[in-house]
This record gives structure tokens, C-alpha cells and sequence, in this order.
């Protein structure tokens, strides 16, 4: 995990439609509200679950895309600390 940590913290952001890396509901601000979002998809994957190793599998019932920063396929804490990182950061 300590070598994945930096990449994690140098993320650029990787959707068009998300320039601001850790805002998680869209509103151009990551504060307490983006990690509490996030926080309740924590541990939560994408369809094909972690790393897209299982196909057919389904999505959690929390899963939200827009906290996984690292494009995983699942809610980390590597997606925890971007938010940490970013925090009070606006577009």
C-alpha cells in the first residue's frame, strides 16, 4: 500500500465532468459533505467488483462512482485520503 499512496495523492482528476479531484457530490467544494458521501460508499464496488475481476458480479447497494478517485472499482481508503488531501479546495 505504501507504494500506491503517492500515485493516489498525485491523481489527476480522470472525468471531464469532475475537474475538481475529491468532490464527490459536484458542487466545486470538497468539504465534510464530499467525505461523508463518501464514507458511506467505503468498501462498496463497481459491477464486476474489485479491479473488474469478477464479471457479472453487481455493484454494491452504496456504490458511488464519484468516490472512486483511483479508478479502481472500489472505495478505498486510498479514495478517503484524496478527499483528505483536497480538503477546502474549490473549483
Amino acid at each position: 500500500m505504501a507504494s500506491v499512496l503517492p500515485m493516489v495523492l498525485m491523481a489527476k482528476p480522470t472525468k471531464a465532468a469532475d475537474p475538481l479531484l475529491g468532490d464527490v457530490d459536484g458542487n466545486g467544494v470538497v468539504d465534510i459533505h464530499d467525505l461523508a458521501e463518501a464514507a458511506k460508499a467505503y468498501g462498496s464496488y463497481g459491477p464486476d467488483g474489485p479491479d473488474h475481476q469478477v464479471p457479472g458480479t453487481p455493484a454494491s447497494s452504496n456504490w458511488n462512482p464519484a468516490a472512486d478517485f483511483d479508478g479502481n472499482n472500489i472505495v478505498d481508503i486510498l479514495d478517503l485520503l484524496v478527499i483528505v488531501k483536497n480538503f477546502g479546495a474549490t473549483a
